[in-house]
């Protein structure tokens, strides 16, 4: 089932006929996967669309209340769905599940996909937005809208939409926004995550760090550790087999471990395109100055900006171990989440629990997810 969506500076709104569900209250939208198991799920989200038109809501007001459906449930108990509306000169999108959507406006090119979040991604975007095309569900080809339909208000049966000018094509298959695996995105500490099948990511087992200050990670201003040295002096993980700093082989050297600094161990990217350098230990969370390693200066704080109110004052922590990056819930009430590029689904990370991470794995916090990548190759 594959479901699309096109809005436009135009009202227009067709629809590519099939069984999934579209339904539009004056300019709010919802399209969603439809199942005969899902019909009392679906009669819930249509019952919130209307009831926010109602009251004159606006596509945030609208990702708020499928927002707090989506936290509360259990399981995948909602179908894959996609929902926008006008946000000021703007427009608020939420999707969840398998869904994407693909806005145009004034920085060009902004690409969400559900699957970037544990429940849902919620992003107001920047107007004037010239057009946003959302899709849920897998597409077997292109899927051209009736153009001789048009839908002003209500709801039909409907496999994909268009919501612009006549003259506006069919829209293109895309690709996921970040990264990884199945993306990700978006932690609940609800049941619904507490019991949902997440399995775990190729990685080691996880090792045990207490969480007390003067405990938590290396300290910034002690980054030594042992490693190998390429014969044109670059300092490595002992595990690659080129340098990171040139390229040169390092399979034939003599494997000496000498102590150096260490250089940064890859990045972090947010899902909105900022990045850090690994080169300390992080806090994550809506209020990282307040944890006592950061107030040390054991660790560097990064302030995490989410509307969906599930990212903890202190949420995550990012701890380098030498050569190895790992990830550790510090005990949010939400919950931290790991998805890697070889998993599709997402695994909640018991509490002070630090657990080794590859390059390509994604962290999920609340409503928003990074992603960790390195250019080494152990």
């Amino acid at each position: 089932m594959t479901l699309l969506a096109e809005t436009s500076t135009s009202p227009a709104l067709s629809h590519v006929p099939g069984h999934g569900v579209l339904s539009r209250q004056g300019e709010l939208v919802l399209l969603c996967d439809a199942a005969p198991e899902r019909e009392s799920q679906i009669a819930t989200l249509l019952d919130a669309l209307s009831s926010v038109a109602a009251d004159r809501g606006d596509g945030r007001d609208l990702g708020r209340r499928l927002a707090g459906l989506l936290a509360a449930a259990r399981g995948d108990e909602f179908p894959a769905l996609c929902a926008f509306g006008p946000a000021g000169d703007g427009i608020a999108v939420l999707l969840h599940g398998a869904a994407e959507a693909t806005a145009v406006g004034p920085d060009g090119e902004t690409r969400l996909d559900g699957r970037q979040a544990v429940i849902f991604v919620d992003r107001t975007l920047p107007g004037p937005v010239t057009s946003l095309r959302a899709m849920v569900g897998e597409s077997s080809g292109a899927l051209a809208p009736d153009r001789w339909s048009r839908l002003d208000s209500g709801v039909v049966r409907a496999q994909a939409l268009v919501y612009g000018p006549d003259t506006v094509g069919p829209p293109a298959q895309q690709e996921s926004v970040a990264p990884a695996p199945a993306e990700p995105s978006a932690p609940s500490g609800q049941p619904m995550l507490e019991e949902c099948s997440m399995p775990a990511p190729p990685v080691a087992e996880p090792t045990v760090v207490e969480a007390r200050a003067g405990d938590g990670g290396s300290p910034i201003e002690d980054l030594g550790v042992l490693g190998t040295y390429c014969r044109n002096g670059h300092f490595n993980d002992p595990r690659v087999r080129y340098c990171t700093g040139c390229g040169v082989s390092m399979v034939h050297l003599t494997h000496a471990l000498r102590p150096g600094r260490r250089p940064a161990l890859g990045v972090l990217t947010l899902d909105d395109g900022m990045t850090f350098p690994l080169e300390e230990d992080y806090v994550l969370g809506r209020h990282p100055y307040e944890d006592e390693l950061v107030a040390a200066g054991r660790s560097r704080p990064l302030e995490i900006d989410d509307s969906t109110g599930l990212v903890s004052g202190v949420h995550t922590r990012v701890i380098l171990d030498g050569w190895d990056v790992k990830v550790m819930d510090a005990g949010s009430t939400y919950g931290t989440y790991l998805r890697s590029d070889a998993d599709d689904q997402w695994r909640r990370l018991p509490p002070h629990m630090a657990v080794p991470i590859s390059p390509g794995t994604w962290v999920g916090l609340g409503g928003r997810c990074l992603r960790y990548d390195s250019c080494r190759n152990p």
